[in-house]
Order: C-alpha cells, then sequence, then structure tokens
C-alpha cells in the first residue's frame, strides 16, 4: 500500500578530435548560442533535413517513424542497430541527442562564453554530465574557443592531470608557447603558479579546459592545486578556463579552500529531466534502431526512468530486445515489463549486497518500506537527500506521525549507512552507486524474490554441509 501511494504522489570515446578547416569559421555572437542551445536540432538546414525523421512523440506515445533507406532484412540487424542506437553507456555525440538540458547550455554559454568565469558540471552517474560538456564544447568551439578534454584518474597529481593539456596547447599554438618552459613542466613536479605563469604568458587566444571524472581524484592535494589553478588563472586575467565535470561533493571540494572562487565559478547542477523531453529521447533512439514504441510501453519507460537519460536508455534496451525476442519491431506494455525486469535482475547480479539488503526489508521488515522508497525517490530526483526530508515526506504523504516519521527515517538511514555517502550539504547524503535510487524504486514491482530465497536456502545448505564436513564429493580413496 505504501509502495503504490509514494508512486503515485512522488514518482511524477571521451575526447573530441578537433578538425581544423583552411581558415576561420566567422565568430559566432552570444545570441547565436543561446538560440543553438535553446534549438539543438535547428543549427543548419542540412541538419534539420536529416533529422525529418526523428520520431515526434504526442499526448505521451512515441508515433510510429518513417525510416529512410534499405528495408531492414532481419531481426539480427535491428539487434545491432538497438544497441547502437540505445547505448547507455556512452555520452552523446551530437545536440539532437542532448534533449533536456537547454537551460543548463545557457547558463554555461553566458556565465563562461560571455562572464570568463570558470566552470563545474555536477551530478549523478548517467545524468547525462559528459554530454552536456561536450556539446557545450562544440558550442565554444563555434566561438572560436580552443577547447581540450582529459579524463581524471583516481592516482593522478596536478602535475599528472595538467601535462595532457600542456602537450596539446604547445600542439595548438606552435612557436608560440616557449617550448623550453612548457619542457621543463613536462618532465618535473609543478605547481598550480607555475602552470597560471604559462598559460598568462604564452596563450594567445581563448582556451577552455574540459577536466572528466573529477571525483575519481583521490589526492586531496590535487584538488586544493586545481581550486588554486582556477583562482589564479582568473585573477592574472589569463584567457584560459577550467570546466570540471565531477559530482556535487566535488563543488565543496573546491571551495573549501577558496571560497573566493565562487565570485569566478558557473555551478550547473544536472539533475532530472522532464517527462516530456525522456519522451522525446525515446522518440529519437527508436527513429535510429528502426522500431517503434506504443504508448503503453512509453509510459512505463519513462515512468520508472525518474528523469535519467541514462536509465532510458537502459530501460528502454531491454524492453526493445524483448519485442525482437518474439519477432517483433514493436514494442508493447508487456515487452517494457519484461524489459525492466531484464534491467533489474541484471543490476542485482553485479550489485549482491544491496539486492540482499533491499530484499530483507521489502521481506521483512515492511514498516521500513516507507522510509526506504522516500529516499529512493528524492535521491532519483535531486541525487541527494537529508532526513528532515524524509520526514516531512513520510508526514505530509504517507500520514505518519512527525515523531513516528523521524524515527523511521533515522533507522533507515542507518540501515542504508554501507550504501550510502555523506555530502552534497550539510546533513545531505548520497547512495554511493548513483544509478541505484531507479533500481530500488524498481524492486517492490519486478523483482523475483522467490529466486533470492532460493539462493539463500542454498547458501544455508552449503554452510550446514561445510560445518558438518560433509560435501556432494565421494571421499578420496
Amino acid at each position: 500500500m505504501y509502495v503504490n501511494k509514494w508512486w503515485k504522489m512522488l514518482i511524477a570515446p571521451l575526447r573530441r578530435q578537433r578538425v581544423m578547416a583552411n581558415g576561420f569559421t566567422p565568430p559566432v555572437d552570444s545570441l547565436q548560442l543561446k538560440r543553438r542551445a535553446a534549438n539543438p536540432t535547428q543549427t543548419s538546414t542540412a541538419q534539420a533535413e536529416s533529422r525529418m525523421t526523428i520520431a515526434r512523440a504526442t499526448a505521451g506515445s512515441v508515433q510510429k517513424s518513417e525510416l529512410a533507406g534499405p528495408r531492414i532484412a532481419s531481426m539480427s540487424t535491428i539487434r545491432k542497430r538497438i544497441f547502437q542506437a540505445f547505448d547507455a553507456g556512452m555520452p552523446v555525440n551530437n545536440r539532437s541527442g542532448l534533449g533536456g538540458r537547454e537551460s543548463e547550455l545557457s547558463v554555461l554559454c553566458d556565465d563562461m562564453l560571455e562572464q570568463n568565469k570558470h566552470g563545474i558540471i555536477f551530478g549523478p552517474r548517467g545524468s547525462g554530465k559528459t554530454s552536456l560538456a561536450r556539446v557545450f564544447g562544440e558550442l565554444a568551439d563555434e566561438a572560436q574557443n580552443i577547447v581540450l578534454y582529459h579524463s581524471a584518474s583516481g592516482d593522478m597529481s596536478f602535475s599528472d592531470l595538467m601535462r595532457p593539456f600542456l602537450q596539446e596547447l604547445r600542439t595548438s599554438f606552435q612557436g608560440m608557447v616557449k617550448d623550453q618552459r612548457v619542457e621543463q613542466l613536462m618532465h618535473e613536479p609543478y605547481y598550480a603558479r607555475d602552470f597560471a605563469a604559462v598559460m598568462a604568458d604564452d596563450v594567445p587566444s581563448r582556451v577552455i579546459l574540459v577536466l572528466d571524472e573529477f571525483d575519481r581524484i583521490l589526492s586531496v592535494a590535487a584538488k586544493t592545486e586545481i581550486a588554486a589553478l582556477m583562482k589564479l588563472l582568473s585573477d592574472m586575467r589569463t584567457r584560459v578556463r577550467l570546466l570540471i565535470v565531477g559530482i556535487a561533493t566535488n563543488l565543496e571540494d573546491l571551495l573549501k579552500g577558496h571560497p573566493s572562487l565562487r565570485r569566478h565559478l558557473a555551478s550547473v547542477p544536472v539533475g532530472a529531466i522532464a517527462p516530456s523531453d525522456l519522451t522525446k529521447l525515446l522518440a529519437s533512439c527508436a527513429n535510429e534502431a528502426g522500431i517503434t514504441f506504443d504508448e503503453n510501453a512509453t509510459e512505463r519507460l519513462v515512468k520508472r526512468s525518474v528523469g535519467s537519460p541514462y536509465h532510458l536508455r537502459l530501460f528502454g534496451t531491454h524492453a526493445a530486445l524483448a519485442a525482437c525476442d518474439n519477432n517483433r519491431k514493436d514494442v508493447s506494455g508487456a515487452d517494457a515489463e519484461q524489459g525492466l525486469r531484464r534491467a533489474l535482475a541484471e543490476w542485482a547480479k553485479l550489485n549482491d549486497p544491496a539486492i540482499q539488503l533491499l530484499g530483507d526489508i521489502f521481506r521483512h521488515r515492511r514498516s521500513q518500506v516507507p522510509a526506504l522508497i522516500a529516499a529512493a525517490a528524492l535521491a532519483a530526483n535531486n541525487f541527494r537527500f537529508s532526513c528532515a526530508e524524509m520526514i516531512s515526506i513520510l508526514h505530509r504523504s504517507c500520514g505518519l506521525a512527525e515523531a513516528d516519521a523521524a524515527h523511521r527515517a533515522q533507522v533507515m538511514i542507518e540501515n542504508l549507512r554501507p550504501l550510502l555517502i555523506e555530502g552534497g550539504g550539510e546533513g545531505m547524503f548520497l547512495f554511493q552507486d548513483s544509478l541505484m535510487p531507479q533500481f530500488v524504486l524498481l524492486t517492490p514491482h519486478y523483482f523475483d524474490f522467490s529466486a533470492l530465497e532460493a539462493s539463500a536456502s542454498r547458501t544455508e545448505t552449503l554452510n550446514n554441509n561445510l560445518r558438518f564436513g560433509l560435501t556432494s564429493q565421494e571421499p578420496v580413496q
């Protein structure tokens, strides 16, 4: 009862090669950039014509699309096209695939290209941060900025993080960047002030350095130097700016040692996108794959994705493959249901501790279910949550007394503690696996707990056999 009530009320390759043509493209003014950000599919007449076959979604349904080109010969071909069109693990590589991020693009264009600020894009995994950064980079490139990309990893020092940028800058500004100074930095440890000095003296045009996967950096010293570099680049009035791509706690990391950096920084949270935008995204992927989703399937997949482009692509993949298994190109509501079950089962196989904890709550501690659903729904929509928000939801939506709601919220946070991290603000929590909330919300509807019980029974039997020294094998003679 609580699950259904809650659901109805609250769940409503990284580096881009820069191709230089002969001569230069005329500069693009900020008004044009805003228009392009607001209308990403209207960048040119040729592009608009090439996108005329994208399926249009009306009244919450995906209408059948008309496909150009030869008729699809076999279901195996369709399956390949499904994997290509719905690839949930890869960022989009064009503006038409970015749906629902027009306001975020506008903020980046205003603050970074007009006001010359640094930027940070933060949000959970699968929210489209890297896709947003790449599309912004395309716009910045058209505005005559040099845009360079690099992805961080956990064991990198500040020097290691910035060296790829130095190498590419030396190539881009051959003869302008002093090779002797850069060569020294390429082989010796250095700090933010050394890098900023080279940028101030030797970089003749506007440059944006995009540093992705910032949350993977383990070194506190490296994060501190990045913050110092951003401050120095602004104070020294250089033409170089950084765009950091990470999670909510990374904003705190940057501001912790340099509070004054806030006035030089555009912060762009990437949260859930509107159901209408998810519907359009599903239509676009379906058209590319050569399939259709009926209204029932569309409604189910959009609802269960809770604003996440990643989950929509993942769930859409499994639903489309379920239809292919029955030799159909039209995805029905039943296919969507089967796809959701498959996606959840796939996630559960890779997250055994989490599914064991969820199974225990849903099977044996039913009184805690409303608090679990509240935490997952808040995290799915806002990628973080607090105990106070859970209490408010439980009190208003489930009709619990405030004292009872407070007790249940606190107990649930303690139960989920192994799966949570603190961050994103005072008293705020995030799931360590930021993709988990949508799967938590699927669990009571689509997970086969009988399989979990059978697995637990087999484990208990094995443990008993081992305890008494018994095995299914014959003893060695």
